[in-house]
């Protein structure tokens, strides 16, 4: 009677352990095909971006006293420019919206005209996924949507669970990202300084 019972629990954890086998290969296979699908959407909202805006030009902030970063809106979204790093190229989207970030950066606040932007996302794939592997010295492209690019260098990289408004913007740095990190409860933080 006792193995008849000793039999039956060993099926149930072992039936209890494929599942939550199939459940961990499901939200892999979920959240790769997700980063795909994201990593072709940012392609494509890219390219309709850059077919709209003026050529292109090196710029660096330049006392204006508007330091709005303007909009272009993409198939009903509104994008206030590009990021390049590594060997992404992603919108960003025009404001902070915690349903979006795993689609587009988003700007958390601030502009590059004068030296506060924060931008945060997700390292999913075709995001945020280069907070990975960047380095410090890395260069950062930030594209607004009239053409002026500003050239970043990475100074610092840390990992923190703090990314409220208090601590992002007392750090020391002309551009700041952040992405929250998968399969952790903390995030990456980049510091930035311009060119």
């Amino acid at each position: 009677m006792k193995k008849t019972a000793n039999k039956k629990f060993t099926v149930i954890l072992t039936c209890i352990g494929v599942m939550l086998i199939l459940a961990a290969v499901g939200l892999m296979l979920f959240s790769h095909l997700g980063g795909k699908n994201a990593q072709t959407n940012a392609k494509e909202i890219v390219n309709k971006m850059y077919s709209l805006m003026p050529d292109v030009k090196n710029s660096a902030p330049d006392g204006r006293s508007n330091v709005n970063m303007p909009m272009l809106e993409i198939d009903g979204t509104d994008f206030v420019g590009i990021i390049e790093a590594s060997e992404n190229t992603l919108p960003i989207y025009c404001k902070w919206d915690s349903s979006e970030v795993t689609k587009y950066p988003c700007r958390y606040m601030g502009s590059m005209h004068d030296g506060s932007l924060i931008i945060g996302g997700s390292d999913n794939k075709g995001q945020f996924d280069f907070v990975k592997t960047i380095s410090n010295g890395e260069s950062i492209f930030i594209t607004d949507t009239t053409g002026l690019r500003f050239r970043y260098t990475v100074t610092d990289i840390n990992r923190t669970k703090d990314v409220s408004t208090d601590y992002l913007s007392s750090q020391e740095a002309d551009l700041i990202l952040f992405a929250r990190n998968t399969y952790s409860l903390d995030y990456t933080v980049i510091l930035c300084d311009l060119l």
